[in-house]
């Protein structure tokens, strides 16, 4: 055990018999507990730095939240570089084993909440005990009876719930490619700066993927609250729509994993089949670049202060 669990245990067991001998019903029982909590505080929530060795702290060493909840953890956010999680196998979860495995996640990012339950939006159409659509056949081979083989590619957004807004292909490919699981859309990096409430991620784009249509993908904005998005800057971008995207008005993010029957399996897939033309585009050349203005709840123009900012860097 390190030293600072140490104190921590050392100073909860301090404030049991502090409130045993003084008596919690006391004004100087009361001063000696609250004195007590606020070191305890200024210990579990001492801002620390995110890397790529380190999530922010482990389980057994966030076990006094459950005690002494007291604070707003977003109260608490950090500045930092962000670890990227890998990729896994949804193939034949039970609903209930998904949410346990999205729940495990979201709470090792900032927006931990011990009140957070995934949205029934966003993740209440998935068919359980059944295929997910893998990352190989989105890249490379296309829809058929193998698509759900290799990690799905979904988890790329709900293992890494911090990516708000990340990106994706529109469609399978129109024939098979020959190329490999290495080529799929995969984040490289990512960071969140504390002070003026950004998010920066970084993709790099496959050089045999780069002609193909992408779209943004608010699938974790959506499920954790941000369900509004502008962009207010972008560079090296074609937006299908060019008289009507998400760089001229507000878009409300309808991300949701569904049952995907053009995947080619039997029984079909689950998958992100949201629609949103609005959102879809092209690349004109590298880097391009997002800068996004993301609410809770939608403001009247495009000018409000957002609540979150979101910026995507594609090399």
């Amino acid at each position: 055990m390190t030293p600072e669990a140490e104190l921590k245990k050392f100073l909860v067991l301090l404030l049991v018999l502090v409130s045993i001998y003084a008596g919690a019903h006391t004004d100087v029982g009361k001063n000696l507990i609250k004195d007590i909590q606020a070191q305890i505080f200024s210990n579990v929530f001492a801002d620390k730095e995110i890397t790529d060795d380190s999530e922010g702290g482990t389980e057994k060493e966030n076990w006094i939240l459950d005690i002494f909840n007291k604070k707003n953890p977003t109260q608490f956010w950090i500045s930092g570089n962000i670890k990227i999680n890998g990729l896994s196998n949804y193939n034949n979860l039970t609903k209930e084993q998904f949410f346990n495995f999205r729940k495990y996640y979201v709470n090792k990012t900032i927006f931990n909440d011990r009140d957070y339950s995934p949205s029934e939006d966003v993740f209440g159409g998935i068919n359980e005990n059944n295929k997910w659509v893998g990352i190989k056949a989105f890249s490379c081979i296309g829809p058929n009876t193998l698509a759900y083989q290799s990690m799905s590619k979904e988890s790329k957004f709900i293992n890494n719930p911090s990516i708000l807004v990340g990106i994706d292909y529109v469609y399978f490919p129109k024939e098979y490619m020959h190329c490999s699981e290495s080529d799929y859309l995969l984040p490289q990096k990512m960071s969140f700066s504390k002070d003026d409430r950004t998010f920066y991620l970084t993709y790099n784009i496959p050089e045999n993927q780069k002609e193909r249509l992408f779209k943004l993908v608010g699938l974790n904005a959506r499920d954790l609250g941000f369900k509004y998005g502008f962009c207010r800057k972008a560079n090296n971008i074609n937006f299908v729509n060019q008289m009507d995207n998400i760089s001229k008005n507000i878009y409300e993010f309808k991300d949701a994993i569904r049952l995907d029957a053009s995947c080619g399996v039997k029984g079909g897939c689950n998958n992100n089949i949201s629609y949103q033309e609005e959102l879809f585009f092209n690349l004109k050349s590298s880097p391009a670049t997002f800068e996004l203005k993301l609410w809770r709840e939608k403001p009247n123009d495009i000018t409000a202060k957002p609540d979150m900012n979101f910026s995507i860097i594609l090399e």
